[in-house]
């Protein structure tokens, strides 16, 4: 009678020591789910291909329809899809170009000399007031832009050329700091340096500031090449100076730089001489009040 109850006992602590996990017929613990609330993730790489998951009340309404359409087996036409959906291109928004950076990666082969890169994580975690955030720090339209330029350099001087490997190693280490935690910034321009390669290599210690973080140093090194005559960036610069000041309060609590960067989107706005920039400056301009003084937009 003993040993009987002995085994019953040993058989309960058993039952409520042991992990359910292990168990294959009962219910694991509970782990994170996440989902999107206005959106889905992935628009046309899975939603508009019928893998639409679990819709939320909260999309808007033309997901809504894209769903509705999709249930019925009567889904969006290709046209009617482009239709609905005009402002996200077909790669997805622009975050979600990951073709943007294997671009990068498949031109950079071209250089004659540069080591081998098989992937760049655009993503940084930071950690503000004791939370840990990912942002997407590197967009598509950087990697884009990088292509291009290094097409260029390389049909001017040749991707055998020592000058078109020095930027690209640079552009490298600019791309480092999408998501390192050590800043990774290119040597200055060298004295005797052709003058076309120093002026992109100002311009790249002034982006990898800006990936790096050091949001205060990239506004004031943008603003240096919009001084400069000659630097193919000087039209640029400007915006870039002002949306460095902009991210300098979301990353760095730094509110000065915030209503400097504000006051300088402005600028540009009311300068008929940067007309090219007027459009991005403005729907800058409103993504930030809608961060800074979201109660004030939405009246």
């Amino acid at each position: 009678m003993k040993a009987r109850y002995a085994v019953a006992a040993a058989l309960a602590l058993l039952a409520i020591t042991v992990p359910t996990g292990l168990d294959s017929c009962s219910v694991s613990a509970p782990g994170p789910v996440f989902a999107t609330s206005q959106r889905p993730a992935d628009l046309w790489g899975q939603f508009l291909k019928g893998r639409i998951g679990v819709l939320q009340r909260s999309y808007r309404e033309k997901y809504l329809i894209a769903a509705f359409r999709i249930l019925s087996e009567t889904p969006l036409t290709e046209e009617e899809a482009a239709a609905l959906f005009i402002d996200l291109p077909a790669g997805g928004a622009d975050m979600y170009r990951p073709s943007a950076a294997e671009g990068w990666l498949a031109t950079r082969q071209h250089v004659q000399g540069l080591p081998a890169m098989a992937r760049i994580e655009p993503y940084k975690t930071v950690n503000l007031k004791g939370l840990q955030y990912s942002f997407l720090n590197c967009q598509a339209n950087a990697f884009e832009k990088a292509v291009e330029t290094l097409s260029s350099l390389g049909a001017d001087w040749g991707f055998d050329n020592p000058k078109t490997l020095e930027w690209a190693t640079a552009q490298d280490q600019v791309f480092a700091n999408c998501s390192a935690t050590e800043a990774a910034i290119p040597t200055p321009p060298r004295e005797g340096m052709d003058p076309v390669l120093a002026a992109h290599r100002r311009y790249q210690i002034a982006a990898a500031y800006f990936y790096a973080g050091d949001l205060r140093r990239a506004a004031q090194s943008f603003q240096e090449i919009a001084e400069e005559k000659d630097s193919p960036w000087r039209e640029i610069a400007p915006y870039l100076a002002a949306r460095a000041l902009q991210r300098a309060w979301l990353l760095n609590g730094d509110r000065e730089a915030f209503r400097e960067g504000m006051e300088r989107t402005q600028a540009i706005l009311d300068d008929p001489r940067q007309s090219d920039w007027h459009e991005p400056s403005r729907k800058l301009l409103e993504v930030w009040r809608l961060r800074a003084e979201p109660e004030v937009r939405l009246k």
